[in-house]
């Protein structure tokens, strides 16, 4: 904000009062009908809940026409004044003017006051007072001329204040970040505004909010689709970063990014990214799509035909083309479709992640780094250079730990869910039980972080070994398949009565895999907001494995955050395959599940067999097909810590994966490549127990074996390939043996 001068202001004021007085011909009273007003940033942002209020206004005290704070200023050019607008005397005290049928007064304010009174006048008594300004065409007279419109448009008489994306978006275009010239007077003129309410911080925060590097371009990408900024809430910009002097709370603001661009994504491929066709959206339009997912949920869909057939949805567009395209493109959207008031709702869960991540580091309080880039930092290992695939290890060990603190962030901290009491719902845990629950949850958590080669400052009463959580129950909320999740409860702080559905919803095996459901669940929403978030962490180089919708034609898909229709315009290219290896990562929590839970029989068709590389002394490397039979893989896995084999992913040689880990992980990850390597008995508690530096040691050892170490081999060799061969019993034709050649992509 610019400061002024008062003889700044006095001259710049005196300037319009002046150009008013001149043009200024009188008060008179006109049919309302004759009003219109132009489409601009205000009118289209409005939802309507102003006119609402004034509607209310009006059956209380009625219609008052006659005060001059209730005119309604136009603007005549002189070339029409007394020709198509002519006044006439009809009471001694208000002129009528009298307008060609072809012919309409442009209104300058008041245009939601004149909706909210149209429907209130009777045909007989439909008049309003206008004041008229003939506006001629003087040289040098556009600027002023110009900026006294803007003083006529920019009042608020019966808007209360102004809203804040309004307000937002005149002091970008005044302050020249879009597309107009710099004026200092009206952006403080807008500036003001945020100083009505007293005691209000609006000022103070949107100030602090625009000095940030980064944010305020992303919120600028959003202002040509003006419907959603009915949502903006400048009094809660503080909240999306840290204050100066809060070393603890530093900025969190990527994934803050990915949110907006995700808004910016959806809205912008709705309209086929034509910006003419953005600027039609309204905020009616906006209300009616805000959290529908028309893809996944039948009602959602009937809901928006309803309304696409009354005109009630994109009211402004009318080319039946464009209109027919639209709605092709909104069937296809496939989770919740982001506003900015989902936005200022859903970063409550992101305040509750970051509160929990923040206690894993203690900061520097001369640097400004995000949570991303302080836990980044404290990832130790000996190898002095950063490879590609360590980085992107780095992004999926961060993935994991968001993912851990938003299922069970609002259990490890003081955030309390909302509650709605209901008879005969189940009794709450005591005190003393939720007190030792959240201290298993932070002890997992420390023991988790610190296994995955982080660093973290000791905290006492948190032992280092790990803990065993409660079991996950497979559930969704409503239990009914029948019924959705209302939309209001589709964003903002979850409820305590779909905790159990929250906490599977987000667990590492079922977000990484495919969901098909032919409704919208609380589980659906919450993992929809985390991916909002976190999307970026799964992004490299164009591609990302965020779970992809499941091919079912039979059934309605619950899908993945993203929508493939618009590929083209967001770049999400969907990793293949053979690439997942590189960004799986050992599971946080290990209880079973079953996972056919989530849907009605015969929606999810796990896969019927799995693939895993054996890597053995003195034999070729091999790639084996293992089938789908639970039971007997899982005891299968448990036995390799027994003949000292290491499991792990391709990318992370020295983080060993245990053997209950491994079914979870290959329902969760189909594609999925494990490896079992042999170790040796005197490397097995180095693998599994050390620190990095000792884990390392296994891949350069290089020695011959003694004869107690070759009898161990050739028992674990005898111990695979009976299990093997035990296992391939129900796939004959893909028998085993591990003295037959083959190499690195050898299948058998």
């Amino acid at each position: 904000m610019t400061r002024l001068t008062q003889a700044q202001v006095e001259e710049a004021e005196y300037k319009v009062f002046t150009y008013r007085e001149e043009h200024f011909k009188m008060a008179a009273r006109v049919d309302i009908s004759r009003l219109v007003f132009d489409k601009n940033f205000k009118r289209q942002m409005s939802n309507r809940q102003n006119i609402a209020r004034l509607e209310r206004i009006l059956d209380t005290q009625g219609c008052q026409r006659l005060m001059e704070e209730c005119h309604v200023p136009v603007l005549i050019p002189e070339s029409d004044w007394q020709r198509r607008v002519r006044p006439r005397l009809v009471d001694g005290q208000f002129h009528q003017l009298d307008v060609d049928i072809d012919y309409q007064l442009r209104g300058q304010d008041h245009e939601n006051l004149i909706i909210a009174a149209r429907k209130k006048l009777s045909s007989s008594n439909s008049w309003w007072i206008v004041d008229v300004y003939v506006t001629g065409q003087t040289a040098g007279e556009e600027p002023l001329q110009e900026e006294f419109v803007r003083s006529l448009r920019e009042r608020f008489p019966n808007d209360q204040r102004p809203p804040d994306g309004l307000i937002y978006e005149r002091i970008r275009y005044y302050e020249g970040y879009l597309d107009g010239p710099v004026n200092r007077i009206a952006a403080n003129h807008w500036w003001a505004a945020l100083e009505r309410v007293p005691g209000s911080k609006k000022g103070k925060y949107l100030r602090a909010f625009l000095k940030h590097p980064t944010l305020p371009q992303a919120f600028d990408e959003l202002l040509p689709i003006a419907g959603i900024w009915e949502g903006m809430r400048i009094g809660l910009l503080h909240k999306l970063f840290s204050k100066p002097h809060d070393q603890k709370a530093k900025w969190t603001y990527q994934p803050l990014l990915c949110y907006l661009n995700h808004i910016k994504s959806t809205f912008f491929g709705l309209m086929g990214d034509r910006r003419d066709l953005l600027a039609q959206l309204d905020g009616v339009t906006i209300q009616l799509l805000k959290s529908r997912v028309p893809k996944v949920s039948a009602r959602d869909l009937r809901f928006l035909e309803n309304r696409m057939s009354k005109e009630e949805l994109f009211p402004d567009i009318e080319g039946v083309q464009d209109r027919t395209e639209i709605w092709e493109r909104l069937k296809e959207i496939q989770y919740p479709i982001p506003t900015l008031e989902t936005f200022f709702k859903d970063r409550i869960s992101l305040e509750v992640g970051r509160s929990v991540l923040q206690q894993l580091y203690i900061p520097d309080p001369h640097r400004k780094m995000t949570v991303d880039e302080e836990l980044g930092e404290r990832y130790y290992t000996s190898v002095p250079v950063m490879t590609s695939n360590r980085q992107q290890g780095i992004r999926g060990d961060l993935y994991d730990f968001w993912r851990f603190s938003f299922q069970y962030g609002f259990e490890m901290t003081d955030h309390k869910r909302r509650t709605r009491t209901k008879p005969g719902t189940q009794l709450a845990p005591t005190p003393m039980e939720e007190l030792h629950e959240r201290q298993k949850l932070w002890q997992h958590l420390f023991w988790l972080v610190r296994e995955k080669g982080f660093s973290t400052p000791l905290v006492d009463g948190l032992p280092a070994h790990p803990v065993e959580l409660s079991p996950i129950t497979p559930c969704d909320y409503p239990a009914s398949v029948e019924e959705d999740l209302p939309v209001e409860r589709r964003n903002g702080t979850p409820y305590k009565d779909s905790m159990e559905a929250d906490h599977f919803a987000l667990s590492r095996e079922v977000l990484e895999r495919p969901w098909s459901s032919p409704r919208v669940t609380a589980g659906f929403a919450r993992r929809s907001v985390f991916l909002a978030y976190f999307r970026y962490l799964k992004v490299e180089n164009g591609s990302q494995s965020i779970p992809e919708v499941e091919t079912n034609e039979a059934v309605p898909q619950e899908p993945s955050l993203w929508n493939p229709s618009f590929d083209d315009l967001i770049q999400n290219t969907i990793i293949p395959p053979e690439e997942n290896e590189a960004t799986v990562f050992p599971v946080f929590s290990t209880p079973q599940f079953d996972p056919t839970s989530l849907a009605p029989a015969g929606d999810i068709q796990p896969p019927s067999r799995f693939s895993m590389k054996f890597i053995i002394p003195g034999e070729p490397d091999k790639v084996v097909l293992l089938p789908n039979i639970q039971s007997a893989l899982n005891k299968f896995f448990e036995g390799f810590s027994r003949y000292h084999f290491h499991i792990y992913s391709g990318d992370n040689p020295t983080r060993g994966i245990y053997g209950r880990d491994c079914y979870s992980l290959y329902l969760g990850n189909p594609f999925l490549l494990l490896h079992a390597e042999y170790i040796g008995a005197d490397l097995s508690e180095t693998v599994f127990h050390g620190s990095t530096d000792q884990q390392e040691t296994r891949t350069t050892k290089k020695r011959r074996l003694n004869e107690n170490e070759q009898g161990e081999l050739i028992s674990a060799k005898e111990w695979l390939n009976a299990s093997l061969d035990e296992l391939t019993q129900e796939i004959p034709e893909n028998r085993v043996d591990m003295d037959l050649p083959g190499g690195e992509d050898s299948i058998t």
